[in-house]
């Protein structure tokens, strides 16, 4: 049995509105930035990818800590 090469077909607009709703790819084309609501619902759920954010957020915190106490504004 032989397999044969078959080329990639992509359909932009159907994977934005599947994933973003109707006026998403519209609105990021004319704006630049679009919402996709609940997209990352799975890190959220997941108690062990959360705690891996929250000590990322928490080693970010410690090197912008206050200098002479002053907010760095970084």
């Amino acid at each position: 049995m032989q397999l044969k090469d078959a080329e990639f077909e992509f359909d932009r607009e159907t994977v934005w509105q599947r994933y973003a709703g109707k006026q998403a790819m519209k609105s990021f084309l004319q704006d630049g930035n679009v919402l996709v609501r609940g997209v990352l619902n799975w890190i959220i759920k997941d108690e062990d990818i959360m705690a891996m954010v929250d000590v990322e957020f928490e080693m970010y915190e410690y090197h912008l800590r206050k200098q002479n106490g002053k907010s760095n504004l970084g």
